[in-house]
């Protein structure tokens, strides 16, 4: 699990969403970014690369740390606020 603003800082993460011992790292592509008066939130917007750090016990000494994507893919065309909702596979 990624803590705080310096593991966030590390990362170059603008969101990073801990659900138990798993971390979704959001990043924002700007230059995708819709400003226009009735523009979704940002975090609804298709302007975002996610990266799913998946911690798998091993054994009782082991602990793996998994990097996967959303659909395998790191482009920056995902939603931030649907995170949950994607299946995550290694980058193809």
């Amino acid at each position: 699990m990624i803590y705080g603003a310096e593991g966030a800082s590390i990362l170059n993460a603008d969101i990073v969403i801990n659900v138990g011992v798993n971390s979704y790292i959001c990043k924002l592509d700007p230059t995708k970014v819709d400003h226009s008066e009735n523009a979704l939130p940002v975090e609804q917007q298709r302007v975002w690369s996610i990266i799913f750090y998946e911690q798998v016990q091993v054994d009782e000494n082991t602990v793996q740390l998994n990097t996967k994507y959303p659909n395998g893919s790191n482009a920056f065309n995902f939603i931030a606020a649907n995170y949950a909702s994607y299946t995550y596979k290694y980058r193809l």
